[in-house]
């Protein structure tokens, strides 16, 4: 009898029956609900570089592995989605991510095409100037065959343009030159709205109400402007009705400042490189004519509206670099505290690689599911919607 070979299939019977065993009580424990599918305990999402093109979005997900047991669970999948008024702006995914008992934090990049900004600035202002920014994520087990669906984080970003443009401070126009008296008009009150905002452009409907202090008639042939943002022309051009104010009298004189929305998506880089703010000018000037003198170009200078818009996307723009990149709770390489305030357990730590791909394809369309019904959130959040167009500013 050859004892080696008694000892060697001795041996791989052993290691079969180990093998089987360990199938067994995998499937057992999964069957029985015994192994949890990895959740995902928080993410942290910062706007990263930015060129003329592309937006980079730098996420920390913290994925929570409820298993009592430190394995490894292969085959993970996250996805994520982040869209501002249900509109897909980024999306990112890691495939074949380990994850370790208690949390990891995994940290990848996605890509949002700057070109998506005009269609997002078009539902910002149909929407009462309001956002809602929804960040989904969903973590799947090819191993245990299950997956686990995050409710949607919502924050609500809202802006106001428009109603800073509306004063009762009187304001005079001088024209500032030889031999004409100034000032030549007063302005006694500044109103504006939107108007009906398209895919091509947002108009700004303002309303000035003049009174002309003179003792001869003042006519206004047209009231130009011109819009910048952060430096940026996105807008400029002038009206062509004529208003003629008598001696001591006062008339409302109304024009239109249009926004070019193909120009936004240059402001946008702007914005963010300007630690999201952004500087609004509008400077307007007027063709006036007193009498039956020539007529005279005018800038309007204290009607020149100045406005700085602040936004917070993901509420994160206030963080120090070192703490956006340790502030996201879980346990790699580089350690860090929970920063998310989800309410985690605080898992062991895990020192962990993740091993993954990171891909990121940009832009997506609407998101299937952005319900903030369950979701927590700063503010109110409204659906954007054709019917919320000029529901809010209304005064003319």
């Amino acid at each position: 009898m050859d004892l080696r070979a008694l000892a060697l299939g001795t041996r791989l019977r052993s290691a079969v029956t180990a093998i089987l065993c360990c199938v067994v009580i995998v499937v057992a424990t999964v069957a029985l609900g015994w192994v949890g599918v990895p959740t995902v305990a928080g993410t942290h999402n910062a706007f990263g570089d930015v060129n003329e093109t592309t937006t980079t979005v730098d996420t920390s997900l913290t994925a929570h592995n409820p298993n009592p047991i430190a394995v490894r669970l292969g085959g993970v999948s996250v996805d994520y989605t982040v869209s501002m008024n249900g509109i897909g702006m980024a999306y990112g995914e890691k495939r074949g991510v380990d994850v370790g008992t208690g949390n990891s934090t995994l940290r990848f990049e996605s890509y949002l095409r700057n070109e998506r900004i005009p269609a997002w600035w078009v539902s910002h202002v149909r929407n009462g100037e309001e956002t809602t920014v929804t960040v989904a994520a969903d973590v799947k087990s090819g191993t245990l065959g299950r997956s686990a669906h995050v409710v949607p984080t919502t924050r609500t970003v809202t802006t106001n343009i428009s109603d800073q443009f509306n004063s009762t401070a009187d304001r005079p126009i001088d024209a500032g030159l030889p031999l004409v008296s100034d000032p030549v008009l007063v302005v006694d009150e500044t109103r504006a709205h939107w108007g009906t905002v398209t895919n091509a452009s947002t108009p700004l409907e303002t309303a000035f109400v003049v009174h002309n202090p003179k003792s001869v008639p003042v006519a206004i042939g047209g009231i130009g402007y011109n819009v910048t943002m952060n430096g940026v022309d996105v807008g400029e051009g002038e009206s062509e009705n004529t208003v003629v104010i008598p001696a001591g009298g006062t008339r409302t004189v109304r024009a239109e400042t249009v926004i070019d929305n193909d120009r936004l998506d240059e402001w946008w880089v702007t914005h963010l490189r300007n630690g999201q703010t952004t500087h609004l000018v509008i400077d307007f000037y007027a063709r006036l004519s007193a009498g039956d003198g020539p007529e005279m170009r005018v800038p309007l200078h204290g009607l020149t509206y100045r406005k700085t818009i602040e936004t917070d996307i993901f509420g994160t723009k206030n963080e120090s670099a070192g703490n956006a990149t340790a502030g996201a709770a879980g346990n790699d390489s580089e350690g860090g505290s929970d920063a998310f305030g989800t309410g985690s357990d605080g898992g062991a730590a895990n020192d962990t690689p993740t091993h993954a791909t990171t891909t990121g394809d940009g832009i997506l369309g609407s998101l299937g599911d952005t319900s903030d019904d369950d979701a927590t959130t700063s503010g109110s959040s409204s659906a954007t919607s054709e019917s919320a167009t000029n529901t809010t500013n209304g005064r003319t």
